[in-house]
């Protein structure tokens, strides 16, 4: 997962680079109105592709952030009150 989403958001970046490029010093590619549309559609694409794969790696960080914040905090727990099979059902007092 973690690789898709770095490569998926470098695929978008050097995608809106070679565009930007191609309209800065190549803007005889713009001319017609069919040409420079699909260069909006392009643009507008990468950029969609930027936020979603933004979007996701936020995603993921969070929710590997809530499993961890979950495991440090049983694993705390157990060892605060000494928590094992046989006593699991009596609540520690801290």
């Amino acid at each position: 997962m973690r690789l898709s989403n770095v490569a998926g958001f470098v695929f978008h970046i050097v995608n809106t680079i070679i565009l930007l490029y191609s309209l800065i010093f190549y803007p005889e590619s713009t001319e017609k109105a069919t040409s420079a549309l699909t260069f909006v559609f392009w643009m507008v694409v990468n950029i969609d592709g930027l936020f979603f794969s933004a979007a996701s790696g936020i995603i993921v960080n969070h929710m590997v952030r809530n499993v961890l914040a979950y495991y440090w905090h049983i694993t705390i727990y157990s060892a605060l009150c000494h928590v094992s099979l046989d006593n699991i059902n009596y609540p520690c007092m801290l």
